[in-house]
């Protein structure tokens, strides 16, 4: 809800558990969010940006990561190599 307008980062994405990434799976397609105990649904208009640091596509065979989620923040994929790894 305080994300609304704006960027939200999920680090880590993929160590969160399958019931956070269904929940999150959930705010992506509707859109809408509700507050801990509220009743009310709330609008949002949020832009993610989301990191993993595992092979993703190893946490979806082995059942780690929900697949649709992958489909929901996959727009653009930036592969970034550790710095110790990086040319200077």
């Amino acid at each position: 809800e305080l994300a609304h307008g704006g960027t939200l980062f999920l680090d880590m994405i993929d160590a969160a558990s399958e019931e956070i990434q269904s929940q999150i799976l959930r705010v992506i397609e509707s859109k809408e969010v509700r507050r801990l105990g509220g009743k009310s649904i709330i609008p949002i208009d949020v832009r993610i940006i989301a990191s993993v640091h595992a092979n993703i596509l190893e946490e979806i065979r082995e059942g780690k990561f929900l697949e649709e989620l992958t489909y929901a923040i996959n727009t653009l994929t930036l592969k970034l190599p550790p710095l110790r790894q990086r040319d200077r």
